[in-house]
């Protein structure tokens, strides 16, 4: 079903006639008392989310692929920070396509009662990346946008997620030590680019941009890589790095719809850079975490070749080594300004939230700004600029998908899917898609972080940041950082000018000319709340209409005297260019192992060690990055075929991508013990 309007009408149809449930999430909460440390205090924690195999990936819609091995692991990192007065904040990156409400208030009542947070002390802040899972949703549309006999709410899923989310938040909260943090930022040009170039131009009538000329794609976007830094007291006396919390604007999908493989896009290969580089150079009692999400991202992508495969869609080339250069590239530059940071770090540092939910379909108005309700226009069809989509709705301003006459005051120029289906939409898209809504001002020290489930474009940004900066009392606008796809995913934020262009961005904006404009009365509303307040909605309730259960894990009767065994020993690929994809040369070996349903995919399972005599044997470590399954530079696939039982065990191939091996030495494959199931080597190999 790759047709984004049959997808339409299924999902459509799917909630009509589908039996709903409803999950009420208790917000009768009795809290814990706040800690009364009277010190600035931050802890930090990481847990792996990687979830079982087959299951629909997040993202592109009906292009979405299957989850079918691992390139790099999806994380939640979880970062607790308390100012010298006890006030606290929780913030947690997942390596997810966004936030979520229905993953927020759950984690809020599970972490309550060990650490005294209310819900508007959380914010869930995901990266965007196309390459993790879906259907842990709090609607029925996102759950249901991805591959339709994978389609819908995974509750047990949902509930891994929460879990371990709620772990990552409490181990921060009992390991916070005496800390220190600096806040600043850096431009980075040259690894991303604005798609939606021509809506863009649209807000600078009287500037003419060249829309032609690829180095205005280049120029606008929003540059700044944002970072607060994190150091606390070791055992040692000395201050030494904790934690990193940075944000910068570029579209999770550096990686192409083609890739069936998890992964958290190119912030994966930064977050990780970070991880490897300070961890080398600091002899900390702990490992330090790096945390990046999406800024200011609605219409910027990583600078990507964008090779096309020829099929009718538009579909990408697959190329693993364009998207490390991308974020080792931008790595490269936050590790700069990791360094320019350390001589700023302060502990006399405050902390403050303010916090309001909405329903978007109960208050549509404030100020006299109206949000229409939610409509997806045809445009979404077409997608983005060089993503897949039906070509003949591609591209601004097209006369199949823009109106010319009879516009709508809240729906402007937008025609919706489905053409005649306006009305119908009004009355069914509504309760399906997203629409409860947490706006949240978090203050730390100088900066203000404004986190919002929409993916807000260059400019719609900007319009948020002026209209906030007097209200804050702010100097340098860039202290304003607007967080996209926190706490939900609804869409596009695209400006009034824009969002008349109709191009992909305009159509994927559901709700309407005033989304952005309402946004800011929201916030501007906001600010006026006394500080560490919020206004929360009465009643925590998610209607979900299709349920799943694709969350294949039963670690009950395993066969612990199952005996691994080789398939494939290891044998070097030299890589080939193909039309679809560009393979990465790489040492791959395969064996057989238990069936994929009884392995927890979220613990390391495989490394690379390398030894002098063949008797003692350590990690690879290459350009500071062992080579575990924990990095970027080994990758897991299943090579069977998964839909067998699985009985006699099943078939899985490890890549060591781009291998710098040494003359002289011994190299092996070992796959990690487990249950009581030893480890288990490959032969050793060498050059």
């Amino acid at each position: 079903m790759k047709n984004p309007i049959t997808l339409f009408l299924f999902i459509l149809a799917s909630s009509v006639f589908a039996q709903k449930v409803t999950i009420k999430v208790p917000n009768d909460i009795s809290y814990a008392k706040a800690p009364n440390d009277n010190k600035p205090m931050a802890g930090v924690a990481i847990r792996d989310i990687t979830a079982s195999w087959k299951m629909s990936m997040a993202g592109h819609a009906v292009f979405s692929g299957l989850g079918m091995g691992i390139r790099d692991r999806i994380k939640v990192r979880a970062i607790y920070l308390q100012d010298a007065n006890n006030k606290a904040l929780a913030l947690v990156q997942l390596d997810l396509v966004g936030g979520d409400l229905l993953l927020h208030h759950r984690v809020s009542e599970m972490v309550q009662k060990a650490t005294g947070l209310k819900p508007e002390q959380i914010t869930l802040l995901g990266t965007h990346t196309h390459k993790s899972f879906g259907n842990i949703w709090d609607n029925d549309l996102m759950n249901m946008n991805g591959k339709q006999n994978v389609a819908g709410f995974d509750e047990k899923l949902n509930l891994f997620v929460c879990n371990k989310i709620a772990e990552a938040i409490i181990e921060s909260y009992n390991n916070r030590k005496i800390a220190k943090i600096a806040t600043g930022s850096i431009e980075i040009y040259g690894h991303s680019w604005n798609r939606s170039i021509e809506s863009y131009a649209a807000n600078y009538p009287d500037k003419k941009i060249n829309t032609k000329d690829k180095n205005e794609r280049y120029k606008s976007i929003n540059p700044n890589f944002n970072m607060i830094r994190i150091d606390a007291l070791d055992k040692d006396g000395k201050y030494k790095p904790l934690a990193t919390l940075s944000n910068f604007g570029a579209h999770g999908t550096a990686v192409s719809e083609i890739g069936d493989l998890y992964s958290g896009d190119w912030f994966g290969v930064t977050q990780r850079y970070l991880d490897h580089k300070i961890n080398a150079n600091y002899n900390a009692s702990w490992e330090s975490i790096n945390a990046i999400s999406a800024g200011i991202e609605g219409d910027t992508e990583p600078n990507m070749p964008y090779k096309k495969t020829g099929d009718i869609w538009g579909t990408k080339q697959l190329d693993y080594d364009a998207v490390d250069k991308v974020g080792e590239g931008i790595g490269k530059k936050a590790l700069e300004l990791f360094y320019q940071l350390e001589s700023k770090l302060k502990s006399d540092y405050n902390l403050s939230w303010k916090a309001k939910e909405v329903d978007l379909l109960e208050e549509r108005t404030i100020n006299n700004v109206k949000l229409g309700k939610p409509i997806m226009g045809l445009a979404s069809a077409g997608g983005p600029y060089s993503n897949s989509g039906v070509p003949i709705f591609k591209g601004p301003r097209n006369p199949l998908t823009r109106r010319w006459i009879f516009n709508t005051p809240l729906q402007g120029r937008k025609i919706p899917i489905g053409w005649t289906f306006g009305l119908f939409q009004k009355l069914v898209l509504g309760p399906i898609a997203p629409h409860k809504v947490m706006f949240q001002i978090y203050q730390i020290d100088d900066t203000y972080l404004i986190p919002l489930p929409w993916e807000v474009t260059v400019f719609s940004g900007i319009q948020i940041q002026e209209a906030l900066q007097p209200l804050l009392n702010v100097n340098e606008i860039n202290k304003i950082q607007v967080l996209s796809v926190a706490n939900g995913v609804l869409t596009y934020a695209s400006s009034p000018k824009e969002y008349n262009v109709q191009d992909y961005n305009g159509g994927q904006n559901w709700f309407g000319i005033n989304t952005v404009p309402y946004i800011v009365e929201q916030l501007k509303d906001l600010t006026t709340f006394k500080e560490n307040t919020a206004k929360l909605l009465d009643k925590w309730e998610f209607n979900i209409s299709k349920q799943i259960s694709d969350f294949k894990l039963d670690t009950t009767n395993v066969n612990t005297n199952f005996k691994r065994d080789a398939v494939k020993q290891p044998i070097y690929f030299e890589g080939e260019t193909t039309k679809n994809i560009i393979y990465q040369s790489a040492f791959q070996f395969e064996w057989k192992d238990l069936a994929f349903d009884k392995i927890n995919w979220n613990e390391p399972l495989i490394e690379v060690q390398e030894s002098n005599d063949g008797e003692s044997w350590k990690t690879v470590v290459d350009d500071d990055q062992p080579i575990t399954d924990q990095g970027y530079k080994l990758y897991i696939r299943i090579y069977d075929n998964i839909e067998t039982n699985g009985k006699n065990g099943m078939t899985y191939r490890a890549d060591w991508i781009n291998p710098k091996l040494e003359k002289g030495k011994k190299y092996r494959f070992v796959v990690k013990s487990r249950y009581d199931i030893p480890e288990f080597y490959s032969d050793p190999f060498g050059i």
